[in-house]
């Protein structure tokens, strides 16, 4: 399929959620932007300026907005993402598809 075009102005929302692993965690924030009422693009901040994992999360999150707006749901995403023992997502942008898909 190819890639949907995106709207210049379109909706978006900002949340605010938690990844844990063990017993760290890392609050972030997620801008979900979208496209006739489907989500299409996908932006993470929380990370420092400049670390290596502000970089990670920004590029994690431009491959699943690609992914999106060639056809991918947040489901098939979501089901091919990393998970803990107990069942929930082993990485931050696995916590933010999963939001915005339990969310549709």
């Amino acid at each position: 399929m190819s890639r949907v075009r995106l709207k210049n102005r379109r909706a978006s929302i900002t949340v605010k959620t938690v990844w844990h692993q063990g017993i760290s965690r890392f609050a972030f924030h997620v801008t979900y932007g979208y496209d006739h009422d489907r989500v299409r693009e996908i932006f993470i901040a929380g990370a420092k300026e400049g670390t290596m994992l502000r970089h990670i999360l920004q590029d994690a999150a431009v491959i699943a907005s690609i992914a999106l707006q060639h056809g991918a749901t947040l489901e098939e995403l979501c089901r091919s993402l990393g998970r803990e023992q107990d069942g929930s997502m082993a990485s931050p942008l696995g916590v933010a598809l999963s939001y915005a898909w339990e969310g549709e």
